[in-house]
C-alpha cells in the first residue's frame, strides 16, 4: 500500500500554485521538483520502519509459500527480473532472522525455568559451573551449538583450570588430555572458558550472544555471497545472482528452524525421541540447498551434485566459524 505523502499548496521552491490540483500534483510543472515535505516527526520515521519491515501482505505469504514449496523458485524469478510478486528479499531476511531469535530465546526461557527452582534458573553460567561436582561430566561445546563439532564428555575435576587457563596453554591441556589441539579447538576451549566465566544466566548468555551472532551473519553476507560466487559460476553469472541465492537460502533457514526446533523439541519431550533426532535440521538443510540449487541456476543434476556438495560445507563452516571466532575473540 503506497504512503500517502503530505502535499503543499505551493511549491517551496519556485512558490508555484498547486491549489488548482493538489491531489495530482505530485511534481511542480514549473521547476520538477516533488509535491511533498520530507520533514516530519521522528517518531513517523520510525513508523515506516516498523511498517516496511513487519508488514505482513499477500506478497509476503506466497513467499513464505514459495521458500518452502518451490526451493530455488524465487531466486530464478529474481535472475530473470520477475520480483514484483515478491516480498522485497532484505525485509524478508530480516523479518526470518528475528523470528528465528524470538523462537530460540522462547524456547530457551522456556526449557532453562522448566522442573528446577526459580533460584536455580537465575544462577549465573559461572555459578553453577563452580557448584558442580567434580566427577561430574560434560561436553565442551558452544551454547545453543549442538549440530557443531565439540570436544568429549569431560569429567568437571578435569574442566576447572579451563576457567582461567592463559592462552597460550589451552594447547598444552588439549594435547594433555588426547584431545585435537588444533586451531579451532583451540578456539573451541577459548569459547568454553567465555561461557564458564559468564556473570549471566544461561537465557541470558544464550540471548546476547545469539543476537551478536546473527548481526555478524547480516553484515557479512554478501562475504558469503562472494566467497560461493565461483562455485556457482556459469555462463554470464553475475555476483547479484549469487548474493540473491545466498539471501534467499538464509531467509529459509531460519524461517525453517524457527518452526522446526519447536516440533522437535516436543517430539522429545512428548514422544521421548533421542536427541539425534536434531540432525534432521542439516540432512533437511542440505536437501533444500541441493533442489534449490538446482532450481535457481538450471544446472544439470551431475553439474549440481559438484557444485552443492562443496557449496553447502562452505556455507555451513563459514556460518559456524563466525559464531565459533564470535565467542572465542570478543567474548573474553
Amino acid at each position: 500500500m503506497p504512503r500517502k505523502k503530505i502535499r503543499t499548496e505551493h511549491c517551496k521552491n519556485c512558490n508555484y500554485d498547486f491549489r488548482i490540483d493538489i491531489p495530482n500534483m505530485k511534481y511542480c510543472p514549473n521547476c520538477g521538483q516533488e509535491n511533498h515535505t520530507p520533514r516530519k516527526p521522528f517518531f513517523h520515521f520510525l513508523y515506516e520502519l516498523m511498517e516496511g519491515i513487519f508488514h505482513l501482505d499477500n506478497k509476503t505469504w506466497l513467499t513464505i509459500k514459495t521458500l518452502f514449496a518451490r526451493p530455488g523458485q524465487i531466486t530464478k524469478d529474481f535472475i530473470e527480473d520477475k520480483r514484483n510478486r515478491y516480498s522485497p528479499p532484505v525485509r524478508m531476511f530480516i523479518w526470518c532472522t528475528a523470528l528465528f531469535m524470538f523462537s530460540a530465546w522462547l524456547l530457551v526461557d522456556t526449557f532453562s525455568n522448566y522442573g528446577q527452582p526459580a533460584s536455580e534458573s537465575s544462577k549465573s553460567m559461572s555459578q553453577r559451573f563452580d557448584e558442580a561436582p567434580d566427577s561430574y561430566s560434560i561436553p565442551i561445546i558452544l551454547v545453543n551449538s549442538g549440530l557443531w563439532p565439540t570436544l568429549p564428555s569431560t569429567p568437571i575435576g578435569k574442566q576447572r583450570v579451563l576457567k582461567n587457563i592463559p592462552d597460550k596453554e589451552i594447547k598444552n591441556w588439549l594435547q594433555d588430555q588426547k584431545y585435537p589441539a588444533d586451531y579451532f579447538h583451540v578456539q573451541l576451549v577459548k569459547a568454553y572458558r567465555t561461557q564458564i566465566n559468564s556473570p549471566l544466566t544461561v537465557s541470558a548468555f544464550t540471548k546476547k550472544i545469539t543476537a551478536e551472532n546473527n548481526i555478524l551473519f547480516v553484515l557479512l553476507l554478501p562475504l558469503n555471497a562472494l566467497i560461493l560466487f565461483p562455485l556457482l559460476y556459469r555462463k554470464k553469472m553475475l555476483y547479484y545472482d549469487s548474493m540473491i541465492f545466498t539471501l534467499h537460502i538464509n531467509t529459509w533457514i531460519p524461517l525453517f528452524q524457527s518452526i522446526w526446533i519447536w516440533v522437535l523439541t516436543l517430539m522429545i519431550g512428548l514422544l521421548r525421541a533421542p536427541e539425534a533426532i536434531f540432525l534432521s535440521i542439516p540432512v533437511i538443510n542440505a536437501a533444500y540447498y541441493l533442489f534449490a540449487l538446482k532450481k535457481a541456476f538450471g544446472y544439470n543434476w551431475v553439474s549440481t551434485m559438484v557444485r552443492w556438495l562443496p557449496a553447502f560445507f562452505i556455507d555451513t563452516f563459514y556460518h559456524w566459524l563466525i559464531l565459533l571466532l564470535n565467542a572465542a575473540w570478543f567474548k573474553n
